[in-house]
């Protein structure tokens, strides 16, 4: 259905529409996006967590629940659930423990309120909450990415509506079979193979009786000549120190089940789906690639201090050498994932970072504050509007947005920077300072941009809003 054609003949061909004396609702879009230095329930250091979140009301109904995480005391869930409200509402975010019999254990919780009044800006609000336990005291904190809008009356937002809910249900499917896959591409691509690999040949062994039954397979697929696409080096950085005791075949074949496990699945994948969802999970799985191995070089920005320690010279350089090989594998000498889909800015990003790896702890510090300060001078990222049920209504609008995102430059060598001092010694300071005026500057722009803007007529008069309520206890 052409929505917005019959939303315009509406409009202007159809009967007046009545005065409608309601209390206004309000729609929130809530983004669970994950958890950082949650505390093991177990005194064993070594203990992880197996997380789900859940969001409840005032009177103990549960309205959302994720799904569960496992194995991790930082987890991202990155899920959004519409919420919608008619008054101002308290929310307790409780994260617990999964337990294969019995109650699951309560980690955290902490309580935020859907207040209209709070979010009327119609811009997108990251919280932190503090998570606390009643045993234990502070048990980390969880971020929620918050927005509100005013529902409306018409056939343009019910229909976008549902379309979003379609687009957030395709998206589900695909975290899905990312989830499935995530754990063993970790397990791949994680320190203790890097560790395990150069042992093994510092020491000498022989790969080819090790890997005896591994073929040619991914060498003809994956094998290097003249004309293929290198991944450059930063501009100005001095050549790394290769490890001499391990070659480019066996860097690759530390990774070989890897892409065994590709093979496998992705064919099963390109067998059953159609040729949209197919390159979607393509994409997913890229991505998902992207964030693990820019977790095994930095730590996530934040500022708590991180016990992460920085790789060796001949470890960096092992990675970035899977990181090619796998991007080779997806690009398949063009008959697979294009180049241009496949060095994204994510990737970009994640190449930039043997740039600053090995700087001096007091030139990282100088350039972050140069690179903040010229960002902030030049082009200060102003938080754009939510992604409402207007401009997610269709394709059409959906495929405008993306563009629009495409060509903005994004500027992220200073949070970079910061990341790479999380893993440095007497920074911790440094980085809140800075954090601290990134929030500060991004705050006041934000505020001179709503007072800028004319109020919308749709937007509800503060006296129809009712009162906050007061603050449920933990017992509920």
């Amino acid at each position: 259905m052409q929505v917005d054609k019959v939303a315009d003949t509406i409009a202007n061909h159809g009967p007046p529409v009545p005065d409608k004396n309601e209390r206004p609702r309000f729609l929130f879009a809530v983004k669970i996006v994950m958890a950082e230095d949650l505390v093991p329930l177990d005194s064993s250091p070594s203990s992880l967590l197996d997380t789900f979140v859940t969001l409840s009301d005032e009177a103990g109904n549960r309205l959302v629940k994720t799904r569960t995480i496992y194995e991790s005391l930082n987890p991202r869930w990155e899920e959004t659930h519409d919420i919608s409200i008619d008054k101002p509402l308290w929310l307790m975010c409780s994260i617990r423990d999964r337990a294969l019999v019995g109650q699951h254990d309560v980690v955290g919780r902490s309580f935020i309120c859907l207040n209209p009044k709070e979010f009327g800006d119609f811009l997108t609000h990251d919280v932190w909450l503090n998570l606390e336990n009643t045993n234990n005291g502070h048990q980390g904190r969880i971020l929620l990415r918050i927005s509100m809008e005013g529902e409306k009356d018409d056939v343009q937002f019910y229909f976008g509506r549902a379309f979003r809910f379609l687009k957030r249900s395709e998206g589900d499917m695909m975290r899905i079979f990312i989830d499935k896959m995530s754990p063993y591409i970790r397990q791949s691509l994680s320190r203790p193979v890097l560790k395990t690999l150069i042992k093994a040949g510092s020491l000498g062994l022989d790969y080819n009786k090790a890997l005896g039954n591994v073929t040619a397979l991914y060498r003809s697929a994956l094998g290097s000549n003249a004309s293929e696409v290198q991944i450059p080096l930063p501009h100005n950085e001095k050549s790394r120190v290769r490890p001499e005791e391990l070659t480019d075949v066996e860097i690759e074949r530390a990774i070989i089940p890897l892409f065994d496990y590709f093979d496998a699945n992705l064919h099963i994948l390109n067998t059953y789906l159609s040729e949209t969802a197919k390159d979607m999970v393509m994409m997913r799985v890229w991505k998902e690639i992207l964030v693990i191995i820019e977790g095994l070089l930095i730590p996530p920005l934040s500022k708590l201090s991180s016990d992460m320690k920085p790789l060796s010279d001949k470890e960096v350089d092992i990675v970035f050498k899977w990181l090619k090989f796998l991007r080779d594998y997806f690009y398949a000498e063009g008959e697979g994932v294009s180049l241009e889909k496949l060095q994204n800015q994510k990737y970009r990003d994640v190449v930039s970072i043997r740039l600053y790896y090995d700087w001096h702890t007091d030139t990282l510090m100088e350039e972050c504050v140069r690179t903040m300060q010229q960002s902030l001078r030049e082009a200060v990222p102003i938080k754009k509007r939510v992604k409402s049920v207007y401009n997610q209504r269709n394709l059409g609008t959906i495929k405008e947005r993306k563009k629009v995102k495409k060509e903005e430059k994004e500027v992220s060598n200073g949070e970079t920077i910061m990341r790479i001092l999380r893993m440095r010694p007497n920074t911790q300071e440094f980085i809140a300072q800075q954090l601290e005026m990134m929030t500060t500057v991004q705050a006041e722009r934000e505020r001179a941009q709503v007072d800028r803007q004319p109020r919308r007529s749709q937007r509800p008069r503060q006296a129809e809003i009712s009162q906050v309520p007061p603050l449920p206890s933990a017992a509920s």
